[in-house]
């Protein structure tokens, strides 16, 4: 029995570089409905692989690994498959470029780009992204979204850690606590290491991830504090750890 195609973590690096031989060839090439051009009865990838595909873009073209509009050209070619129908894989390279030309120079482009616009997830789980690469860390960003490299992840954990470290057990929980009291993270007397959806007003950004910290205070019970600048440190993890959360793109930012 044939096995379906799935969508694959370089199909991103696949799309761009069809994208770009596809802005090359200009609109004197046929272009074709993604409808037809990318049908296949069977065994093909899904609709919605495609949108994870275009959610993936949205992220690479915050941290700069992709050229502006190009998530907007994988979302129209996702809107434009219907939701039962199986589509082509990456490889079949003329099939994607009629249908990113298609979707890149037909007349009525921009009349239904409203829903495809940047979400408010995407930029936050890029700005983390961006954020961790300055602080020199491996961040890359496949067709299922960013991945910090093993070494990366290491570092960062090991990091934090030593920061709670200097901290020590007592002071760091005290900090927790402190934050958990400030943003009001309490709920009949629990407290909140959950994720919290912000009202439709509020500025929308990822949650510290307090669970963790936490436990690492507590980890370090035994340890007296030795930072000489205990607020630095706090504020050192506390940013490292909501951005490689973040960045592991497991939570809400909107209702």
């Amino acid at each position: 029995m044939p096995q379906r195609a799935m969508l694959r973590d370089g199909d991103l690096d696949a799309f761009l570089s069809l994208l770009q031989a596809a802005k090359a060839d200009g609109n004197t090439l046929e272009a074709e409905q993604p409808g037809s051009a990318l049908r296949v009865p069977e065994n093909g990838l899904f609709p919605s692989e495609i949108w994870c595909l275009f959610r993936s873009l949205q992220i690479a073209e915050v941290l700069g690994d992709a050229p502006k509009g190009a998530a907007l050209a994988a979302g129209r070619i996702a809107k434009a498959c219907e939701r039962d129908m199986q589509c082509k894989s990456l490889d079949d390279q003329d099939a994607w470029r009629k249908a990113i030309r298609w979707s890149i120079f037909r007349p009525e482009a921009g009349s239904e780009d409203a829903s495809l616009q940047l979400f408010e997830r995407q930029r936050q789980v890029g700005l983390a992204g961006a954020r961790l690469r300055e602080r020199g860390y491996g961040v890359r960003i496949s067709a299922y979204g960013p991945e910090i490299d093993t070494r990366s992840r290491q570092q960062i954990a090991v990091k934090i850690d030593s920061l709670f470290g200097l901290l020590g057990g007592a002071d760091g929980a005290g900090q927790v606590c402190r934050f958990i009291r400030d943003s009001k993270l309490l709920h009949d007397g629990m407290w909140m290491f959950g994720d919290k959806v912000p009202n439709i007003h509020q500025t929308k950004v990822p949650s510290v991830p307090l669970g963790w910290l936490f436990s690492l205070a507590v980890r370090h019970l035994g340890k007296r504090g030795t930072a000489r600048k205990a607020d630095i440190a706090w504020g050192t993890a506390v940013k490292l750890s909501t951005d490689m959360a973040a960045c592991m793109d497991c939570q809400r930012y909107n209702q």
